[in-house]
């Protein structure tokens, strides 16, 4: 790929068993190019693996390890899951591996991206400083941050973050604290909220309120299980009309199991139903 661009470097830790829609997260990964993914994991790195994506061999002791070192407290990952609250930490404890980026990003796996780049352009780059891709909070399945020395300390405006990087149990850190997304999506004030801890979408909303940093909101993906979704040789298009920056799983993975999606036969053009995933135009 020729074209410069402002650079983006996704963190994505990952242990366990790689899911049935690995693959089809892989495959729309190779569509943008200009973005680099850093998979840390004890896994190896699948023959069938784009060339964006980057395998790095850590354990989970040692990711615990690196960022209680980093963050001088005793972290607590007891399980693969609890690395979400990390997410807004990663900036800074995985800072010796994305120094030549401009942004980085946390998200997870369980996603097929459209064109990401027809979103996160470097007119939006430039002008914010934190991006999420719902317009109500902070998105733990996907958001960027500029790699700066004060937004990758970000986190530690919360007065919680050294509690809940302590303590085994998962908090939600990482987005809202398990409010329902619906108490934002209707509009409540985040200093409406008693927080128990202050999770990072309190903490981008206050400061961007601040004008301590440019914070982006918008919604650019789709969640559930509308179907109704086409993927076209890295372009997600839904009800023929609406492109997308990617579809989140978090629905479609609980009631769609037991795929047999192989990477090298998947096609450049498919079908997401509500229900399957389609390879052709049968109903």
């Amino acid at each position: 790929m020729n074209e410069k661009h402002i650079s983006i470097a996704l963190i994505i830790p990952y242990y366990g068993k790689f899911p049935w829609y690995f693959d089809l997260y892989l495959h729309s990964v190779s569509f943008n190019p200009s973005i680099d993914i850093f998979i840390f994991s004890d896994l190896p790195r699948p023959s069938y693996c784009p060339s964006n994506v980057h395998f790095i061999k850590m354990s989970l002791q040692e990711i615990q390890d690196l960022a209680s070192q980093k963050l001088n407290l005793e972290a607590k990952i007891d399980v693969p899951y609890k690395l979400c609250d990390f997410k807004p930490a990663y900036g800074f404890i995985f800072s010796d591996f994305i120094e030549k980026y401009d942004f980085w990003g946390f998200g997870d796996i369980d996603v097929i991206y459209g064109n990401i780049r027809d979103f996160i352009n470097d007119d939006l780059l430039s002008s914010h400083d934190f991006i999420c891709v719902r317009d109500d909070y902070v998105t733990g399945f996907f958001s960027l941050v500029r790699n700066t020395a004060s937004t990758n300390m970000l986190f530690t405006k919360s007065k919680d973050y050294a509690e809940v990087l302590s303590k085994s149990a998962y908090c939600n850190f990482d987005e809202c604290m398990f409010y329902t997304f619906s108490l934002f999506t209707d509009k409540v004030s985040i200093y409406d909220v008693s927080w128990d801890i202050e999770p990072m979408s309190y903490i981008v909303k206050k400061y961007n309120d601040k004008k301590e940093i440019r914070a982006c909101f918008e919604f650019f993906v789709m969640e559930g299980m509308p179907g109704k979704m086409i993927w076209n040789n890295g372009t997600l298009i839904y009800d023929n009309k609406s492109e997308l920056l990617l579809y989140h799983l978090i629905d479609f993975k609980k009631y769609n199991k037991g795929y047999n999606i192989v990477y090298e036969n998947i096609p450049n053009l498919y079908y997401i139903d509500s229900n399957r995933i389609r390879y052709n135009l049968i109903i």
